[in-house]
């Protein structure tokens, strides 16, 4: 059995494990919906003269949303790992 049939038949036995790997990808899947219209809703928010700039920041949000976060948790838990082995790193 190839490692990658082993990782996916123990991730079936975790639920918790199978949420979070879905959840790291639906930022990365509410870019890509969403690039294909960024020139439209550009257009329509044309009123503002600032749509060019918060248009493209709006459609980043949610991968900035996420990824800020989780460097920051992986912060700390790598700050309480040196705590009980100070040469561990994780990052």
């Amino acid at each position: 059995m190839s490692p990658v049939s082993r990782f996916l038949n123990n991730l079936t036995l975790r639920p918790q494990g199978f949420t979070l790997v879905v959840a790291g990808f639906l930022p990365i899947f509410a870019i890509v919906t969403m690039f294909p219209v960024v020139a439209s809703m550009i257009q329509h928010f044309s009123a503002d003269p600032h749509a060019a700039a918060k248009v493209p920041l709006m459609v980043t949000a949610p991968g900035l949303g996420t990824g800020v976060p989780a460097r920051e948790s992986n912060r700390r838990l790598n700050s309480r790992l040196r705590i009980v082995n100070p040469n561990h790193r994780l990052d």
